[in-house]
């Protein structure tokens, strides 16, 4: 049986008997073709998505990057703007800093591009989580979460899974995608949710 994902872009399916095995094709048009460890197959240009977590992740779902966001790597506008999105909403209360030490006192423009300022943040949430205790690099890298949401280190739980658990945690609720900006507002509604 086929669990399908229908959206702008064509049908997302899991191809049976896939699992365990993640790859990502890019096409000469700029879309890509990506298989996760679930089997799902992602075609088109729509990039952050709804992930069903397995019980003992501490939240039922998040939303997830389809591509890694850091230095050197893709930073889909989509995929960084879910993070520069959820880095704001914990600023304040988290009371992030930057590499300096000094409070991070104004929000990050949420347009997509991974500059200075996003990794700087990024990192400043890393390090507020291994302050509290968590197993994270503060590498200002942000990687798209496993079917489990745990990386292969074992106790250590992905960037992008600790960003929706803190949201969820400070306010009671996760992120709300009708407060997201364009284009990552479209990109999730239209890729619904995989796994």
């Amino acid at each position: 049986m086929y669990r399908t994902n229908r959206g702008e872009r064509g049908a997302n399916r899991v191809i049976p008997g896939h699992k365990g095995v993640a790859a990502t094709m890019t096409l000469p048009n700029g879309g890509a073709i990506r298989v996760d460890d679930l089997g799902t197959v992602w075609r088109g240009d729509a990039m952050a998505f709804i992930h069903n977590m397995p019980d003992g992740v501490g939240v039922a779902w998040i939303f997830d990057l389809s591509f890694p966001v850091g230095s050197n790597c893709r930073n889909h506008r989509a995929d960084v703007q879910l993070v520069q999105h959820a880095i704001n909403t914990l600023l304040a209360p988290m009371h992030l800093c930057k590499d300096d030490g000094s409070p991070i006192t104004i929000y990050l423009k949420r347009d997509g591009i991974y500059g200075p300022r996003t990794a700087e943040a990024i990192r400043g949430f890393q390090r507020a989580l291994v302050n509290d205790g968590r197993l994270v690099k503060a590498d200002g890298r942000v990687d798209p979460s496993s079917s489990t949401g745990w990386t292969n280190d074992g106790g250590a739980q992905y960037t992008i899974v600790y960003l929706n658990r803190k949201h969820r945690d400070v306010y009671g609720v996760m992120m709300n995608e009708d407060d997201f900006p364009e284009p990552l507002q479209t990109d999730v509604k239209t890729n619904r949710m995989v796994g």
